[in-house]
Order: C-alpha cells, then structure tokens, then sequence
C-alpha cells in the first residue's frame, strides 16, 4: 500500500493539533483568562507586588496563580446561588490534547510528505515505462490496476498535504497571536500551555471545592493591600 504509517498518524493527530490552536486564539473563555491575567498584573504591580510573590488573604497564604483561578471563579459563582455556581466551566483546552499538540514535529511531516511526493513521483514513471514498454495486448490489467492506484495515491496525498497546509497555517498564526518567534517548534510552545492547563484545571477543582465546603475565597483586594 502506498499510505505511510506517518501519514496514517499524522491523519489522527492533526484533527486534535488544529483544534487546540484555533482554541488558544479564538476561544472567548481562553481571552477571558488571558484578560484576568493582564488585570492581576496591572492590579500587582500598581501596588508594588512583586509578580512572582505570594499573596496573603485574610487565613491563608496563597500564590498569584490561586488568586487568578478565584477570579475567574467568580464570575460564575457570583451570577446565581452556590449551587448553581459550583458547576464551573474549564475554560482551557483539554490538558491531555495540549501535551499531544507539543509532541507534533511539524518539520518532520513535511519531510514525510516530500518524500511521499517523491515515490509518487517514481511509481509513475516506472507505470509509464512498463506499460510504453509492454506490447497492448499484456498491458492489462497491469495498467487498469496502477493506474487506480496512482489515482488513489494522489487523493491520499492531496488529503495529506492539505491538513498539514492547515495545520502549519493555523500554527502560525498562533504564534503571531502570542508574539511568538515563527521558528518556535511546537514542543516548546505548547510544554508551557500543557503545564498552565493542568495546573489551572487542578487548581480550578480544589477551589471549588472548598467554596462547596464553605471556605472564603481568595480576596484579590484586601490581599494586594496587605503586601503593598
């Protein structure tokens, strides 16, 4: 068969890969975390907070990173009833899609896909040599038979070589998004995402469950005040 173990991988992988850029860069749930973000650090350093200190509230010592989960929190908590408030939305993509979109070697399977135009390529001139060089009546069904398979080759390539199109194209703009630089592979740019993700999903659990439980939840004011 002319289809590539690669290609068959790559076919499972890239639905998942473009999903979790067009989330990072178009999902109204993850700018809203971004939008927290650039707001607990106005917020931080207008009082004179280091940005990678801890913040107190009024029982217990918390970090900057507990204190953007809270926020975000509460904006569902605070629109109705404790009940109705502790079914709180993850607003990232899927941890476990994110570790999978850094593992993707885009510049591999562009070189897979060369070299999957290249034996294309190949198969077709030694189809063309063996039938020119065939008497008509022993042409068939050799022909018949490569020729379907040089046509279902080139649809199988033409599929291939549009999804890694889409991928690479949604992968830059993902980068010029978050003013990243173009040569950035996606390990590196997604090992950070993967690690905010499972960090703020955890962190997302145990507060809500504690304001189940009644606990207080972080206050961003009174603890910025408190180490200004």
């Amino acid at each position: 068969a002319f289809e590539d173990s690669a290609s068959q991988r790559w076919s499972l992988a890239s639905p998942r890969f473009i999903s979790v850029c067009r989330q990072l860069y178009e999902s109204r749930s993850v700018r809203k975390v971004l939008s927290l973000v650039l707001a607990l650090g106005s917020r931080t350093c207008s009082t004179m907070v280091p940005a990678e200190g801890a913040l107190m509230d009024s029982e217990n010592t918390c970090t900057l990173f507990q204190v953007l989960v809270s926020m975000y929190i509460d904006e569902y908590w605070e629109s109705g009833s404790p009940e109705l408030g502790t079914v709180v939305p993850f607003p990232l993509p899927d941890p476990e899609e994110v570790k999978q979109a850094a593992e993707v070697d885009l510049a591999g399977v562009k070189g897979e896909l060369r070299h999957l135009s290249a034996r294309l390529i190949a198969n077709e001139k030694i189809v063309r040599k063996v039938a020119t060089s065939s008497a008509p009546s022993e042409r068939e069904p050799f022909a018949k038979k490569m020729n379907s398979f040089l046509d279902r080759a080139k649809k199988d390539l033409s599929e291939f070589r549009e999804t890694v199109t889409d991928a690479e194209t949604c992968y830059c703009n993902i980068l010029m998004y978050f003013c990243q630089p173009p040569s950035t592979p996606p390990k590196e740019f997604f090992s950070h995402w993967a690690a905010f993700c499972v960090d703020f999903k955890e962190q997302l659990r145990r507060q809500v469950n504690l304001r189940q439980r009644g606990v207080t939840k972080f206050n961003i004011s009174s603890s910025v005040e408190s180490n200004g």
